[in-house]
């Protein structure tokens, strides 16, 4: 399989690997449930699977990204790759697919997984109540510190008070 020439080897003077072997030793194919491939090497802080390349293996490469290159070929400037199965160490092949910064968005908001701006109720990662934030709506006219108060009277951050007053935040209520 032809990979994109900039990726194609990847090796020190002692090390013959190619980009493919390297990025096949870090996969584990899971034969059930979704079939993902669960990417078992280097983690960003975001959850998502990253490879090195470069003459000295420094420079990173998110691992669906490398899987894409690897299984499809090259990805065009402004693409994205995206999930279908949303499960960040997944480089599957057939649960890729490319598309636009916008078209990751449209896709989180339209499978439930976006949170700011958009919070769907209480849960564990909401500090207020619905009631609450009618509450902190419901005061027509807003003094001077009144955010800063209510932010300490909920137990939150002003920020989270103006969010919620200007509807960035808890828009179904």
């Amino acid at each position: 399989m032809q990979i994109d020439s900039t990726l194609e080897y990847l090796t020190s003077q002692q090390i013959s690997h190619t980009f493919e072997s390297r990025f096949q030793e870090k996969v584990f194919i899971m034969t059930e449930a979704k079939g993902c491939w669960l990417w078992m090497g280097s983690i960003r802080k975001d959850g998502y699977g990253q490879m090195f390349r470069g003459k000295d293996r420094t420079t990173p490469i998110p691992a669906p990204r490398a899987s894409w290159i690897i299984h499809r070929g090259p990805i065009p400037d402004g693409l994205w790759v995206l999930h279908e199965c949303d499960v960040r160490s997944c480089v599957n092949p057939d649960h890729l697919f490319l598309g636009t910064r916008q078209d990751n968005i449209d896709d989180m908001v339209r499978k439930g997984r976006h949170v700011v701006g958009d919070h769907r109720g209480e849960n564990g990662t909401n500090k207020l109540t619905g009631e609450q934030v009618l509450e902190i709506r419901a005061i027509k006219s807003f003094p001077r510190g009144y955010q800063a108060g209510a932010a300490k009277r909920y137990g939150v951050t002003k920020t989270c008070i103006w969010c919620v007053l200007n509807r960035r935040t808890w828009t179904h209520i």
